[in-house]
């Protein structure tokens, strides 16, 4: 007999394990890279949420911030003149977009403008500007801050002029930080700060303009509840997005969970990779020791007690793939702080030794998952291998095949339930988590039979081709197909990291080509918005000089409005849901005289050009969901009014 403890167990495991050392390291890199990006990922992700809560005020650079994408309206504004009075401080802030250009030879620059008061913004946090200097004196009427790609695209330095909309500023300095960057609506591309005296020189602003418009607030130390003027600005502001310094700002913590969830998905894809790499080198090392194990149960061992021994192994090179994991995910926590510098300052980023041990378990569990196959599988060697192993095993009938496959193939149900439940847990939706398993588990068995097809074919191809190959080549490609090697194994591994990187490329073209094919025939490829009285001619002109423009020219006017009463109802007592609930909001109208050419009417008639009745015509959409038919009378507000 043999101790059968699970100290002798962890005895004989490490002996073996320290004596395979270098069979493994491959392995334990492999399960190190799944662990190391899960760890980072879900550790930033948790230390960001951290910071955003701490950090809130600054961050939208008050105690309280309102959003809109419309002017203002009586009502509104005697809602902010009422706080106001109250002691509440409240600073606008205006963002539009606008060309910017350096001199009359040079294109000019798509920009997005921000208008600020100079005399409150920020309440909280601080503009970096460089050189050092009072925002105040960077923004005064006659100049502009702006960001350091919008030099470098214009070919310009700061102390230059550019023009924006009718006037020419001087360029003061160039912004490397703005504490509420990420809270505002345009935060791509090259950007320009304002005084909003300076935008009202440039002329941008009309009436029908389009801007998105916040008012930050700062609360004064007592007398003003946070969830008294929130209830109350609510009602003033049913469209707008209010956000207050106790909670997390709803869109940046909307796209960095998605963020989370799909990095955190890709980190366990990498993580199944190196587990398969772990399954064949413990498949490996077992067939190397089958003797070991032959002669253990000889001396009376259970296959328990030697499945303990190997499982300890799989535990070993989990948990050392894990830690090593760990470290390389607390690295990449300290990087993307750097990736980010420029939108958050990041201070006292924490370390949470939770994840690190989320992810050293999950690495673990993932290894041993992927290990019961060729555990399972020592139950299959008799004693009496050691005296026959040299004899080929008589092919059994598939009935026995069959029934010894049965252990296997309940370990693939078990693996797809392990890594569902755990895909689940990270993407926090069991939805999302079983749909991520169904599609993995649909590429798996796709790229098995393409690896079963390709060897198949490849043997076919060295014992039947057209020509004899070399020796060296034909025992080289035998290999591949030898009964006991891993190659359909290490096919199927590659095959997920190549199918992963290729289906991200394919979706975005194939998206992009989808967009493209549903435009309808003859749409335009240039569509260019908010252009002034003042710039309209100056559009026109160089439009119809541009040598590849086919068909003619329009330029339509059009505003926001909101659709406020149907016949007699009010538009807020309709209980819309989804998708349909965006019909709510503000929708663009414009004006025509005569029917557009790409326009069907499908009830009533167009009017006629010399029509004097407040007339409009709805999409179908529209019509449908409101239940509109012609000779209906419908109200709106359109600019407040």
């Amino acid at each position: 007999m043999i101790a059968t403890g699970w100290g002798a167990a962890w005895r004989m495991a490490w002996r073996e394990a320290r004596s395979s050392a270098p069979k493994f390291i491959f392995v334990i890199f492999g399960v190190a890279a799944g662990v190391g990006a899960l760890t980072g990922v879900r550790g930033f992700a948790s230390g960001f949420q951290d910071l955003l809560k701490r950090e809130a005020r600054t961050l939208m650079a008050g105690d309280m911030l309102i959003r809109l994408f419309s002017a203002l309206t009586p009502a509104q504004e005697a809602e902010l003149e009422k706080w106001r009075a109250k002691g509440v401080r409240i600073t606008p802030i205006l963002e539009t977009v606008s060309m910017v250009s350096a001199s009359p030879g040079r294109p000019p620059l798509l920009t997005s403008i921000k208008a600020v008061d100079t005399a409150d913004y920020p309440f909280y946090g601080q503009i970096k500007l460089d050189p050092p200097q009072r925002l105040a004196e960077a923004l005064a009427p006659d100049a502009i801050a702006v960001s350091d790609d919008l030099l470098m695209r214009l070919d310009v330095a700061p102390g230059s002029r550019v023009k924006v909309g009718q006037t020419e500023l001087r360029i003061s300095a160039v912004v490397k930080y703005e504490p509420d960057r990420m809270t505002g609506s345009l935060n791509v591309g090259p950007r320009a700060m304002m005084s909003k005296e300076a935008l009202q020189a440039t002329g941008l602003m009309q009436i029908g303009s389009r801007a998105a418009r916040r008012f930050l607030f700062k609360l004064p130390a007592e007398g003003v509840q946070v969830a008294t003027i929130r209830e109350s600005l609510r009602k003033a502001f049913p469209e707008a997005l209010i956000s207050d310094y106790r909670e997390t700002h709803p869109i940046i913590t909307r796209t960095l969970d998605r963020s989370t969830t799909f990095l955190s998905l890709v980190s366990l894809i990498a993580l199944i990779v190196g587990a398969l790499g772990v399954a064949t080198a413990v498949h490996s090392h077992i067939q190397q020791r089958l003797d070991t194990i032959a002669i253990l149960k000889c001396l009376g061992a259970r296959n328990a007690q030697i499945i303990r021994i190997y499982a300890l192994q799989t535990t070993m090179l989990g948990t050392a793939g894990g830690l090593a994991g760990v470290a390389v995910g607390a690295v990449v926590q300290q990087l993307f702080p750097l990736l980010l510098a420029k939108y958050f300052q990041f201070s006292g980023l924490i370390w949470s030794p939770a994840f690190a041990l989320e992810g050293l378990l999950t690495g673990v569990l993932v290894s041993l998952l992927f290990t019961l196959p060729p555990l399972l599988a020592i139950r299959e060697v008799k004693p009496a291998l050691i005296f026959r192993r040299e004899m080929a095993e008589v092919r059994p009938p598939w009935k026995v095949r069959f029934r010894r496959q049965i252990p296997a193939m309940l370990s693939g149900v078990v693996i797809l339930c392990g890594l569902g439940l755990v895909a689940a847990w990270l993407a926090g939706s069991a939805r999302a988590g079983w749909t991520f398993i169904g599609g993995l588990s649909g590429s798996l068995l796709v790229l098995s039979c393409a690896a079963w097809l390709l060897l198949r074919g490849l043997k076919r191809f060295v014992e039947n081709g057209p020509f004899r190959l070399p020796v060296a080549w034909r025992h080289g490609l035998a290999n591949l197909y030898r009964p006991g090697n891993h190659a359909a194994s290490i096919l199927v591994s590659l095959g997920i990291g190549v199918m992963f990187t290729l289906t991200i490329h394919l979706i975005q073209s194939g998206f992009l080509k989808e967009v493209v094919g549903a435009a309808p025939p003859g749409a335009p490829n240039v569509l260019l918005i908010n252009i002034t009285d003042l710039e309209k001619d100056g559009v026109r002109e160089i439009l119809e000089a541009h040598p590849g423009r086919t068909g003619r020219i329009r330029i339509e006017p059009f505003a926001s409005a909101r659709l406020i009463k149907i016949g007699g109802r009010e538009t807020a007592s309709w209980d819309l849901r989804g998708f349909r609930r965006r019909f709510l909001s503000a929708r663009e109208v414009t004006i025509q005289d005569a029917q557009p050419e790409e326009v069907e009417v499908r009830q009533g008639a167009w009017w006629n050009t010399n029509e004097k009745r407040p007339l409009i015509a709805v999409s179908e959409q529209v019509a449908e969901i409101f239940s509109i038919v012609p000779g209906m009378q419908l109200r709106w507000m359109i600019l407040g009014r």
